[in-house]
């Protein structure tokens, strides 16, 4: 078994009469940041204390923005988007709902230079085509906006089909952005340049440590860059909160047997 999210992993190995191998190696840097109004700060995981782990990176985040801009993307996720699409990179947005997934990647296509439709044009439109194949002509109208922008969506409503399609398109570099649900951080190998968490929670309930960990797991891509980083979007309200999630230990594993 392998995992990066178990914190009493020796009590679980003499329980199945296991050995355990632990190494910290990554092959990718990952640098993790928190994004609260226009300020990012970076996680420094090796802090003396708590106060000392937030470090203020960088202010003025979307500066550029005009109001009707501000207005529609208060949280900038289209700048920090562009950056990433910028470098030649990849993104994956983890959203906190199946809605959101899709009202993120309308945003996204409303908010991104249309000059992005240049990009892969002949595979996007390939790819459009064999999903449209796959269910006789049939497509969410969504996607048809999107894809050709280089962005889908990908969550539990969509078909076997057409989740494959994006996924392989998306590891390609045929799709630079996916914006998706928390399940496709534990149960597809998708690396991205940089990961969005979107909100610090998944539906009401907010995010637990593990899966969180998930997440952010997914930024660096080996081979393709040096770095990876993860984003975490939270408001005022959310701050200590977060501080709290990030300082906390991994919870413990328990066994269900009676």
């Amino acid at each position: 078994g392998m995992s990066a999210t178990i914190e009493n992993i020796n009590e679980i190995a003499k329980f199945v009469d296991a050995d355990v191998y632990s190494r910290n190696f990554r092959p990718v840097e990952l640098k993790e940041y928190v994004k609260m109004e226009d300020n990012l700060f970076y996680i420094d995981s090796k802090a003396n204390s708590i106060s000392e782990t937030f470090k203020l990176e960088r202010k003025n985040i979307g500066d550029n923005f005009n109001m009707k801009q501000r207005s529609r993307d208060p949280d900038h996720i289209s700048f920090l988007v562009n950056e990433t699409i910028a470098m030649n990179s990849s993104c994956l947005i983890f959203c906190a709902s199946k809605k959101n997934c899709e009202s993120v990647a309308i945003l996204l296509v409303d908010m991104l230079p249309v000059e992005l439709r240049n990009n892969h044009k002949s595979e996007r439109k390939f790819l459009i085509e064999s999903i449209k194949q796959d269910s006789n002509g049939r497509m969410c109208e969504i996607l048809i906006k999107t894809l050709p922008y280089g962005i889908a969506y990908h969550h539990s409503g969509l078909t076997t089909d057409e989740r494959r399609r994006i996924e392989d398109a998306f590891k390609l570099g045929i799709i630079n952005v996916i914006c998706c649900t928390s399940t496709l951080a534990a149960g597809v190998n998708l690396p991205a340049g940089r990961v969005i968490i979107r909100s610090p929670n998944i539906g009401k309930d907010f995010l637990p440590l593990t899966t969180y960990k998930q997440m952010v797991g997914r930024a660096g891509r080996a081979g393709k860059s040096a770095i990876g980083d993860s984003i975490m979007i939270c408001k005022k309200s959310d701050y200590q909160q977060v501080v709290q999630l990030l300082t906390s230990r991994m919870d413990l594993t328990t066994s269900s047997y009676l």
